[in-house]
């Protein structure tokens, strides 16, 4: 079944609250709230979908250290935008990774003003 947004932004932002951590406890050290909705605001002020997803990447560099972004040019006009952990073996059911790679996406497809 189908979760409204509404309800998962809401469940999102209650357990990270309660855990002090939006990376879930799957990282070393905690990532905390209100990191990401700082991340956004910075970001969205871009020029580009890539400026924006770099400034993603350079924010992250700087608050923590348990998880790299980059964003690499690819071929005709194409980019990778890629995520690693620190620990990988912590993020037992790759969580983190696939939420943090989810939020890009939707996060890069509204900037575009498309459905994400």
């Amino acid at each position: 079944a189908r979760i409204p947004m509404d309800t998962y932004i809401s469940l999102y932002r209650e357990t990270t609250c309660a855990l002090s951590d939006e990376t879930f406890g799957y990282t070393e050290t905690p990532t905390k709230p209100g990191a990401f909705a700082v991340a956004c605001d910075y970001a969205a002020n871009a020029t580009t979908i890539g400026d924006a997803l770099g400034r993603l990447c350079r924010f992250y560099a700087l608050v923590t250290d348990e998880l790299t972004l980059s964003l690499r040019p690819a071929s005709a006009g194409y980019a990778s935008f890629d995520m690693a952990l620190r620990h990988p073996e912590l993020d037992i059911f790759h969580f983190v990774s696939e939420l943090f790679l989810c939020i890009a996406f939707r996060f890069a497809s509204w900037l575009a003003g498309q459905a994400g």
